[in-house]
Formats: structure tokens, C-alpha cells, sequence
């Protein structure tokens, strides 16, 4: 996987590749952890009404 991340280009605001991209990968997971809570508590809110 280093082959990869082992890159000084491109950079974003400063950062090389390999720290914007971990920086990017955070953020994605902490999107999709939040739309998958949210989809498991509505899921168990209509199963409790019924």
C-alpha cells in the first residue's frame, strides 16, 4: 500500500498526498458512521411504534 502514499505531490494547502488523503479518509468515515446511526435509529423507531 505504500506504493501508493509514497508521493510528495500533489500537495493541498501545504500538505503532501499522503496527509490530505488520511485527513479526507477521516472525514468519509466519519460521514458514513453518522448516516448509518442515524438510518439503525429510525430503523428502531418504527419497529418500537409497531
Amino acid at each position: 500500500m505504500t506504493l501508493f502514499f509514497n508521493a510528495d505531490e500533489p500537495r493541498l494547502a501545504g500538505f503532501p498526498l499522503f496527509y490530505w488523503l488520511q485527513l479526507a479518509f477521516v472525514a468519509l468515515v466519519v460521514i458514513v458512521t453518522t448516516v448509518v446511526y442515524q438510518l439503525t435509529v429510525r430503523a428502531e423507531a418504527k419497529s418500537d411504534v409497531a
